[in-house]
């Protein structure tokens, strides 16, 4: 027969075994929110670095085009520059009577430069046009005759320019012509600083210096 002792200690049992229960089932919440919060911004986190790989995908692809694109309209353009300088060849060859035609081929080939995205040496700036003339003639007799060299009007000064066709070639031959032509010489990138140039009579018009 069970005693009152006997079933106070088995109510006590019963109650402490509720509240291990209880104590559990707490613990088992608690444990899973963080575990469950840790799940979701994993989860999230892998949808935003897929959906980033996607992005770069895409940009990586249409760059690849572009690229493509722009390596053709520079074969085009190196096919077209070099058709005009056998042109000047043998105008050159004929004598002083194609001076006006041979000028013509000139501005051709630094349209042609100038659309290749060419990055450019300052070599001088002068007020008059004729001092800018004379840079030019000097930078051909100093051996950079196999280079075109232009003339850009820019904040009222004509400013005598050496063409290269990369900005590493324009640095790399940056030295020689502080040294040789002008110490002051510094290299640009033709669209930023003078975009929009317009061909006039023996020079290019900066219409919006920088």
């Amino acid at each position: 027969m069970e005693t009152p002792k006997d079933a106070e200690l088995r109510e006590l049992l019963a109650e402490a075994a509720r509240r291990d229960r209880l104590a559990f089932r707490r613990a088992a919440i608690y444990t899973a929110i963080p575990v469950l919060t840790g799940l979701f911004l994993i989860g999230f986190a892998a949808y935003q670095l897929y959906a980033l790989d996607r992005q770069v995908e895409l940009k990586a692809k249409a760059l690849e085009t572009e690229k493509q694109a722009v390596d053709e309209k520079l074969q085009a353009l190196s096919q077209i520059q070099k058709q005009l300088e056998d042109a000047k060849r043998d105008l050159t060859e004929k004598g002083a009577q194609n001076d006006t035609a041979i000028k013509a081929v000139d501005m051709s080939l630094q349209e042609i430069q100038r659309a290749s995205g060419a990055r450019w040496v300052i070599i001088g700036a002068d007020k008059a046009l004729e001092g800018a003339q004379s840079r030019a003639e000097k930078a051909k007799s100093l051996g950079y005759n196999d280079r075109p060299i232009s003339i850009y009007l820019q904040q009222s000064f004509y400013r005598t320019v050496i063409e290269f066709s990369s900005e590493e070639e324009a640095r790399d031959k940056l030295q020689d012509i502080r040294d040789r032509l002008s110490s002051d010489a510094y290299a640009r990138y033709l669209p930023k600083w003078c975009p929009n140039p317009q061909a006039r009579d023996g020079y290019f018009q900066c219409s919006s210096p920088n």
